[in-house]
């Protein structure tokens, strides 16, 4: 049984083998598919509009018996496929049949119904007698073998007919048969008029009745259709009834799903009384009115408005025309009004990222929560991992692993630990989980940390394989909409648990990304955590990660001998010794304040640890604050800065952090800097910071604004320039080479500029 629920979506019988009944109450007119699938009998009995079904490859079919409105396509010629086909007089009137393909025999048992053959041989049709009224349209490359016609019937179209026998008058043809045989009492059949113009059959969806006619009908407007309607058997007038010559389809205002879900419309369309244009009796159609409803959601649970949703048919259509568009309104509700099917909705908004959601138009149900997640794009220095896939596997899950600020392990976000926060500061999180299908899943780096981050997946419900769950991962950095990096899951077979997605890479030169994109079979293997640390232990020495020392180590103890009683925690750890601010790495003895600096396996992320050798304590206590701060020798683009050094309770010195407007500078071990590259006419905030070889840091000193020199507006006495300057001499123009009224001294000129053509000189 293929069943109603199936609505207007697809179906696909693949090597399917039964020898009883097979029966089709539902699918759409993108069809049944019936492969290399052989069936007894198949009845063929959906009442809700058309179904089209397509015997492919090896198929065979015994006996098919059509009960209503469908299409029926054979690919597999006449000695396969659908062998004989019955046309039950059970069909409802003003139904239609369309056989596309090659058929042994057709047996025509209802009456008042629409038979259409628009390419393809039949060997033998027959019209039983009682099945008055039957209209039979041939395509032009269309050819019955045999026609027997045993009620009255109307044949038009430019198809051949071989032979035809006749035992009934009354029976019309557009082209005569190449021969034909009349029984006794029959009359000649009439024909003639090639311009007869004939409505054939209906198609009706909420909103719309696509009208089919034997040819394109020309110059008719909306006077020229008799159109009715009931709504539940009673009486009903289609608003804003219109006529589309174009397309040749009526138009009129779709009846909202949510207040008339499940009741049936039924639509007639006749020649109106008046019109010359085109004949046929009244064609009769009935559909249910279906659909169905949700809320858009942040991954806050806040409702999101005025989402734009672009619905495509089937789940996953992603691409193809769009159905029916919404917007979900003040409370991130939407409704929409679609024929039975699975529909693919497009969420699309200004600050979100593309999304999608799945939702069913049912002949039994109207569905309320038909819900989707949207995605807001991340902020300008975070970056979002979203994880989407098919309806199966039911549960996928997001693993992130990445560097931790201490370099002493690794983080892991995942739905049983959501958020990794240090300092109470939250860095990594899977802000939006689903359990439910299809997705999305939300993974968020907030703060950014050197190393390397692994992002991988689990099929969590175990359900079919990874390989077929049409699991996608997309990555999206900053305020750009697009991703950065997109992923597909490998297909193939395979039974694998985990696939591991990617490496990224964040170091002082930017973030690069590593494609791995394997399925794995344990979490291990797709893990890859230990990149990320930088640390050591010590069975000799007393290794402290918290504060990032080293104890215990004797004074004056080679750089070699120091290193041996060390071992680095994981595989891939390499580690050297310097002095406090310098670069090259250190081989005579220690002396308490070297640095071991640590390298993790993946060469990005690094520790430094403080050596304390024996007799002194670890320190824990930063440096005196930094007073006195100013600020000398200010032009235009450069300054000296200059405060009183501090001082710290341990040998080894201190050392100086200086900022501008919180941005960092440099570091120095003197009291003095020189700030160069600023701008004219600027303020500027300067503060500095003290910290010893321990890595404590003092309290930020006072704020010391100051502004950076101007232009010369002003000289305070007149004055002329008596020297001949070269346009070359662009030099310093020292004060005593401005001569004030031919006087031959100096005139004093503070914090000025003279302009020369070629530039700005500082005086």
């Amino acid at each position: 049984m293929l069943g109603e629920e199936i609505g207007n979506g697809d179906a696909i019988l693949n090597h399917v083998k039964v020898n009883g009944q097979t029966i089709i109450k539902g699918g759409g007119d993108h069809s049944v598919h019936l492969q290399d699938t052989v069936l007894l009998s198949v009845i063929i009995d959906k009442r809700s509009g058309a179904v089209r079904v397509v015997a492919e490859g090896a198929t065979s079919v015994q006996q098919t018996t059509l009960q209503s409105s469908v299409i029926l396509e054979n690919s597999t010629g006449t000695d396969a496929g659908f062998n004989n086909v019955t046309v039950d007089q059970s069909m409802p009137a003003n139904s239609y049949v369309s056989l596309r393909g090659d058929f042994n025999t057709v047996d025509v048992f209802a009456a008042n119904i629409a038979i259409s053959v628009p390419s393809g041989l039949i060997n033998s049709l027959q019209v039983r007698s009682g099945a008055d009224n039957a209209s039979l349209d041939l395509g032009g490359s269309d050819r019955i073998s045999n026609l027997l016609l045993n009620a009255v019937a109307a044949v038009t179209g430019t198809g051949g007919i071989s032979n035809a026998w006749l035992n009934v008058s009354g029976i019309s043809f557009e082209y005569l048969p190449d021969q034909y045989g009349l029984g006794a009492g029959v009359q000649e059949p009439s024909h003639g008029s090639s311009n007869a113009t004939l409505l054939q059959y209906i198609n009706v969806s909420n909103g719309a009745v696509q009208l089919n006619f034997n040819r394109p009908l020309a110059d008719a407007t909306l006077d020229d259709f008799a159109v009715t309607a009931k709504l539940n058997g009673q009486p009903y007038v289609l608003e804003n009834l219109a006529y589309d010559a174009a397309q040749q389809k009526l138009t009129f205002k779709q009846l909202p799903a949510d207040q008339y879900h499940m009741q049936e419309l039924s639509i007639a369309v006749a020649p109106s009384e008046t019109t010359t244009k085109f004949s046929r009796r009244s064609v009769l159609t009935t559909i249910k009115i279906t659909g169905f409803e949700g809320t858009v959601w942040d991954v806050n649970n806040n409702p999101v408005s005025g989402m734009t949703i672009r619905f495509r048919d089937r789940a996953g259509g992603t691409v193809g025309p769009v159905l029916a568009t919404v917007v979900t309104d003040a409370n991130g509700r939407y409704k929409v009004t679609l024929p039975p099917g699975l529909y693919t909705g497009e969420l699309v908004a200004d600050g979100f990222i593309p999304g999608y959601v799945v939702g069913q138009a049912s002949l039994n149900w109207y569905y309320t929560d038909e819900n989707a997640t949207a995605i807001r794009i991340p902020g300008e220095n975070e970056t979002r991992i979203v994880l989407v896939w098919g309806e199966v596997p039911r549960d996928l899950d997001s693993h992130l692993v990445g560097p931790t600020p201490d370099a002493a392990s690794h983080f892991h976000t995942w739905y049983g630990g959501k958020i990794y926060s240090y300092n109470n500061v939250v860095f990594d999180d899977l802000d939006h989980d689903d359990v439910t299908a299809y997705g999305p899943e939300t993974t968020t780096i907030r703060q950014n940390v050197y190393g390397t981050y692994r992002f991988y997946v689990h099929n969590y419900s175990g359900e079919n394989s990874l390989r077929t769950s049409q699991a996608e991962v997309k990555v999206y950095r900053g305020n750009n909409p697009e991703p950065v990096e997109s992923y597909q899951v490998p297909t193939g077979t395979g039974t694998e648990r985990y696939w591991a997605v990617f490496d990224m890479n964040i170091s002082e030169s930017g973030i690069t990304f590593t494609d791995i994109n394997q399925l794995m079979t344990t979490a291990d293997q797709a893990d890859g955590g230990e990149v990320n640390v930088a640390t050591v232990t010590s069975r000799v020495y007393s290794v402290n990660n918290s504060l990032n020392t080293i104890g215990g180590v004797a004074a004056g103890i080679s750089t070699a001998a120091f290193k041996a009683g060390l071992s680095p925690s994981v595989t891939g750890v390499t580690y050297d010794v310097y002095a406090p601010g310098s670069s090259i790495a250190k081989t005579g003895p220690i002396i308490s304040g070297d640095q071991l600096i640590v390298k993790a396996a993946n060469g990005i992320t690094k520790k430094l640890y403080t050596i304390v050798t024996s007799g002194m304590a670890v320190d824990t206590e930063a440096p005196q604050q930094v007073a006195n701060l100013t600020a000398s020798n200010v032009t235009a683009t450069s300054l000296t800065l200059s405060w009183s050094p501090s001082t710290d309770n341990m040998p080894g010195g201190v050392r100086y952090a200086v900022y501008s407007g919180g941005t960092y500078l440099t570091t120095v071990t003197g009291t003095t800097y020189q700030v160069t590259g600023l701008t004219a006419g600027q303020s500027y905030s300067f503060t500095v910071k003290a910290f010893d070889t321990a890595g404590n840091y003092a309290p930020a000193s006072n704020p010391f604004t100051v502004d950076t020199l101007v232009s010369l507006d002003a000289v305070t006495d007149s004055y002329a320039l008596n020297r001949n300057v070269p346009e070359t001499d662009h030099g310093q123009l020292a004060a005593n080479e401005v001569e004030s009224g031919g006087v031959g001294q100096a005139q004093e000129v503070s914090n000025s500029m003279l302009l020369f053509p070629s530039g700005a000189i500082e005086v």
